[in-house]
């Protein structure tokens, strides 16, 4: 018989590589997307964001996607104050 390992089949470094390669492409193309689709940044900052995307592929999709989590919050409290007239209120114990 062929002890030969069968090619169809990965090696364990074959499945690190795609492990890892997934753990940076997932991200990248979450924050990509919800770049283009969102309202809250303007033209230039979506194209600095997505060039430190491009450039800090992990890093830069974490950092795009807090920055966008926290301009949406921003731009809800604004509109929330704007239809009440007052700030909506804080936590218990403030």
């Amino acid at each position: 018989m062929d002890d030969a390992a069968n090619p169809l089949i990965p090696t364990s470094n074959e499945l690190l590589v795609y492990g890892i390669w997934a753990a940076l492409l997932v991200p990248l193309v979450v924050a990509v997307l919800m770049l283009a689709w969102s309202r809250v940044v303007t033209g230039r900052e979506r194209l600095g964001l997505l060039l430190v995307c491009l450039c800090l592929p992990l890093l830069g999709s974490v950092l795009t996607l807090m920055l966008l989590h926290r301009r949406r919050k921003q731009a809800d409290r604004k509109q929330d104050r704007a239809a009440t007239g007052f700030p909506p209120p804080g936590p218990a114990g403030r």
